[in-house]
Parts: structure tokens; C-alpha cells; sequence
């Protein structure tokens, strides 16, 4: 990563764990799915997240979605990417907007 985010573009980039980890407010942290639910890493924290693969939160009874859900309603700014094929259904679109 320190090749790509140099001199005009230049960013603090680190993968974390948990919270012990976070030092700088100017750093953009990393993390996965797993420290997020321990939880290790509070997301009550965080201005801004971005959920990778989020076709984990496709279905509305699935363990992560029912968790994840009300855990980053305080979160401000939220993002969900996926790559994964989609039948584009209505519910599954809800979802991912909630």
C-alpha cells in the first residue's frame, strides 16, 4: 500500500483489530467483518464506513445483518460495495440501503 498512497496523495492507511490500535484521527483504519461483530472495533466511533462484500448483508434474517443494522445506525456517512451478481431484487436493494 505505501507505493500507491505517496507524496500529493498521500494517506495514513493501517488494518486494525480493535480499538487499542486507533492512535491518530487522521489515519484511515482497515478492519473485517469479524472484529466489527466480536466486537472488538466500536463503530459508534466512526464518521464514515464502508462495507466490502456486503452480499453478507443481503438477507434480512441473516445473523450479520440483524447485527449490523442497528450497530452503525450511529454512523454518519455509509458506503456497502459488492461484486457480487445480483438478481437485483427489491428486498435485496432495501437491504443494502438500510
Amino acid at each position: 500500500m505505501a507505493k500507491r498512497f505517496t507524496g500529493d496523495q498521500a494517506v495514513d492507511l493501517r488494518f486494525i483489530r480493535s480499538d487499542a490500535e486507533i492512535d491518530d484521527p487522521a489515519t484511515i483504519y482497515l478492519t473485517n467483518y469479524e472484529s466489527v461483530r466480536e466486537p472488538k472495533v466500536d463503530v459508534t466511533k466512526w464518521q464514515a464506513s464502508g462495507l466490502d462484500e456486503v452480499s453478507v448483508l443481503r438477507g434480512y434474517g441473516s445473523k450479520t445483518y440483524q447485527e449490523f443494522l442497528p450497530m452503525f445506525e450511529p454512523v454518519e456517512f455509509k458506503f456497502v460495495y459488492t461484486a457480487t451478481p445480483s438478481p437485483n431484487r427489491l428486498k435485496e436493494l432495501i437491504h443494502y440501503a438500510a
